[in-house]
């Protein structure tokens, strides 16, 4: 037994309503194609304005990490002490 039939059977082209000529419902062209065109050349800019920003954003975000990196290995004390070491005594 069957509970669904996902094929049409030979029986269903029975209820199927067919024009009776095809100048019945002529073939129109789409209202959407230039719309769609546009849409699309819409959505490549804003790719273009994403990538843009994207890549700016990664600038500065290697700049302030690198900025900030430097900054903290520059105000270590240990740089700038001229004094000998502590180990330079223990041989």
């Amino acid at each position: 037994m069957v509970l669904f039939t996902f094929l049409p059977s030979p029986s269903d082209r029975l209820f199927v309503r067919h024009p009776v000529s095809p100048s019945m419902f002529p073939k129109r062209t789409p209202i959407c194609v230039p719309v769609c065109r546009a849409s699309t050349q819409i959505k490549e800019d804003w790719k273009y304005i994403a990538l843009v920003l994207d890549r700016l954003f990664l600038w500065l975000f290697t700049t302030a990490c690198t900025v900030g990196t430097l900054g903290i290995i520059f105000q270590a004390p240990t740089i700038y002490d001229s004094r000998p070491s502590m180990t330079d005594g223990i041989s």
